[in-house]
């Protein structure tokens, strides 16, 4: 079988973790692979893995102006310019150039709405996956992803007409049928859901196929953490956060051994402290995993769920929403914090201090882990690809 792979939205290690892990299962059995991806740094990074060259997506420009903080998928989408047709219709002729180009048997999308109105046009089956957040339930309206919200279904349906609006005469003109609502744009062969029930941004969704994490075993870099006594503390974090150097003078301040990846880093101004090692490269994740103590993280999907595997207690620091709706499940799980606080180093020393010595997340993670015991990498890499193979089989 032939796949193309198609990521659009979001960054990180997240996304492209388990577009690698499927491809190589893919390539055993025999079928090929190719991709269209937000950066040229991916497509860079699966060049090996992929058997022809993956294309980068065009950049989507963001409407100017103050905009609402969205609480629902459609307005997300709103928010990052899917309600411009003047954007959105050569966007759409782009993929539909690709699909055309590459003639897959099916489309694997990861966080892709321009891929999946494509694909809607032109007929070409597809397989979505994705976690709670980039994979929501197909719902008349779309829900809210914040569990603390409550709207009438009325004032969602009008939140959400724009969208709709701005999208049907682009499938008309394409000879592809009309969405009735937001939620006719997640219709799919087969979805798959990259997490556990507990961890659904939207909570768990009776009939939905959750298989937990995917990602690509690439052994990396040993960890090298700093010499002397303490916890072992891990952090994988972004570049362009703000905290990011209060926190690694932060941790100077406590009697702890810290290993750092920082994603992207801009400047590396800061002075790291003795006790603070920063990794320029990712390190093997299984080894951090059966050395570290406490994990420190935004609240990426795929490591918050690795981490609460190797029974871990976790410190968040979510950038956005869909890591704040991570953060507030875990700590529902009550197997780690989360912070959303100020950034000054001396605050999140104090917190971290306190986070430190709590024991009742390090307990409970390693209960979660122990119900996990059974889950299996492997298993659920193949579980998607038998269904990806139904989805080709039914062409």
């Amino acid at each position: 079988m032939n796949i193309l792979f198609c990521w659009e939205l979001g960054s990180g290690y997240g996304h492209l973790q388990p577009m690698r892990a499927l491809a190589a299962a893919i390539r055993g059995r025999g079928g090929s692979v190719s991709g269209l991806l937000p950066e040229a740094r991916y497509a860079e990074a699966v060049e090996a893995e992929f058997d022809t060259p993956a294309s980068v997506i065009p950049e989507l420009v963001a409407p100017e102006g103050p905009h609402r903080r969205p609480d629902t998928w459609p307005e997300m989408l709103l928010g990052l310019g899917f309600g411009d047709p003047a954007q959105l219709s050569p966007r759409i002729d782009w993929f539909l150039a690709e699909i055309e180009r590459r003639a897959p048997d099916a489309l694997v999308c990861e966080h892709a709405p321009t891929a999946l109105l494509a694909a809607r046009i032109a007929g070409v089956p597809v397989m979505a996956i994705g976690t709670g957040w980039t994979l929501p339930p197909r719902y008349e309206p779309m829900p809210v992803y914040r569990p603390a919200l409550r709207f009438e279904d009325a004032e969602l349906l009008q939140r959400e007409a724009p969208l709709v609006s701005a999208v049907n005469p682009l499938l008309s003109e394409r000879g592809a049928a009309p969405l009735k609502a937001a939620a006719d744009w997640l219709e799919v062969d087969a979805g798959v859901l990259k997490t556990w029930p507990e961890l659904d941004h939207y909570g768990e969704r009776e009939g939905a196929c959750y298989v937990g994490p995917i990602w690509h075993r690439r052994p990396g870099p040993a960890p090298e953490w700093p010499e002397g006594e303490g916890k072992r503390v891990f952090c994988y974090l972004k570049g362009q956060w703000r905290g990011l150097h209060s926190l690694i003078s932060g941790f100077g301040h406590l009697p702890v051994r810290v290993l750092v990846h920082i994603d992207r880093e801009r400047d590396n101004s800061y002075a790291a402290p003795p006790n603070v090692h920063v990794s320029a490269e990712p390190v093997d994740i299984e080894q951090v995993f059966e050395q570290a103590d406490f994990i420190v993280s935004h609240g990426g999907h795929t490591l918050t769920c690795q981490a609460l595997l190797a029974g871990k207690p976790q410190w968040l620091l979510p950038l956005h929403a869909e890591q704040e709706g991570t953060a507030w499940r875990l700590h529902r799980l009550g197997c780690g914090h989360y912070y959303t606080g100020s950034l000054g180093s001396a605050r999140m020393a104090r917190v971290l201090r306190r986070v430190l010595a709590d024991e009742a997340p390090r307990q409970t993670a390693r209960s979660r882990a122990a119900d996990l015991a059974d889950w299996h990498l492997d298993t659920a890499i193949e579980t998607i690809v038998d269904r990806l193979a139904d989805v080709v089989a039914r062409k």
